[in-house]
């Protein structure tokens, strides 16, 4: 647990004496969450004694409990609030040109590549390294999982605070990025994920409605298995190197690739259950699995809670009993 006596994780130098940090930007969350105080938030447990919760703004109408309790996407104690107000600054500044973008802004129907040449690209660069870096740094607190190579962790934390400190000449702004959008907004950003996956892309930041993905290293992009599936995130003339660039996924690619990571999760959240059962049981993986299952359903038609909840009551029945 940080305190405010601890240092600041990006500067290093100052007291962390900000409460309430977003690892997320607020802009970046609404239309997945909600306006603030009224999210709506499913925490998925990767392991079994890391249940699925479920966050609920204080002005959420569904919030019945009358404990105050902290966004999963913010914590206190982690930036100065030097630092929290530069972070500000460049959400400001770049948060409203993301969320505006769409189809006026492409000059051909069939690009699938904006170009906005007309924003300084060091500045953009250092913007989405706060985005990755803040989003590897909450797996990090949380999780105790880098979803990157810790020393390119490292190498934009310190481009974020040397950018900070006006140290122009130490901005290291050679980790180039691929931006990833979809146009049509027609459809339940609800159900978006925000996280980190390695599996299918290296690595992947799911930011609600944009994915990010650095380049860094010369292994490739992809995970070359799922090549049919995320094919379209090999886009070399989206990468934003010497001019930022914003790639566009079709809806239907984006929504079958959204589908594909949230059957990722679900299972990595299904994984240690089942296992755990194997182990108390003897029994198959399968035999195991159809138990849970079974019995979520049945809970769930007693409930109508939400399948995830009703999967964590049947593994808690079942390894009890």
């Amino acid at each position: 647990m940080r305190t405010e006596n601890d240092i600041c994780l990006i500067c290093g130098l100052n007291k962390s004496n900000k409460t309430n940090s977003h690892f997320v930007p607020v802009g970046l969350l609404k239309s997945n969450i909600g306006k603030r105080d009224y999210e709506d938030v499913f925490v998925i447990g990767l392991d079994d004694n890391n249940s699925l919760t479920e966050y609920q703004g204080r002005s959420n109408l569904k919030n019945t409990n009358t404990d105050i309790k902290q966004n999963p996407h913010s914590a206190d104690y982690i930036f100065c609030d030097k630092c929290e107000s530069k972070l500000a600054e460049l959400e400001s500044k770049f948060i409203p040109i993301l969320v505006s973008i769409d189809n006026t802004k492409f000059k051909e129907p069939d690009n699938n590549v904006l170009e906005l040449s007309d924003i300084n690209v060091i500045d953009f660069k250092v913007f989405v390294y706060s985005l990755i870096f803040r989003l590897n740094l909450q797996s990090i607190l949380t999780n105790g999982i880098s979803g990157i190579d810790i020393k390119v962790h490292e190498r934009l934390r310190d481009s974020i605070k040397n950018y900070f400190g006006q140290l122009d000449y130490l901005i290291d702004t050679s980790i180039d990025f691929i931006l990833f959008t979809t146009l049509n907004k027609n459809y339940d950003k609800t159900m978006n994920y925000v996280g980190i996956n390695t599996i299918f892309i290296n690595s992947l930041f799911m930011v609600n409605e944009f994915h990010i993905i650095p380049i860094y290293a010369t292994f490739p992009l992809l995970n070359t298995r799922y090549e049919d599936k995320f094919g379209h995130y090999l886009d070399s003339s989206a990468i934003t190197k010497d001019l930022v660039k914003v790639g566009l996924v079709q809806l239907d690619r984006w929504i079958e690739t959204a589908k594909i990571l949230s059957e990722y999760e679900a299972y990595m959240f299904k994984l240690p259950r089942i296992q755990n059962l194997m182990i108390k049981t003897n029994q198959s993986f399968d035999l195991c699995e159809n138990q849970l299952i079974t019995l979520a359903n049945e809970i769930n038609k007693q409930t109508g809670k939400a399948f995830g909840y009703c999967f964590d009551d049947a593994y808690n029945k079942l390894i009890i009993e």
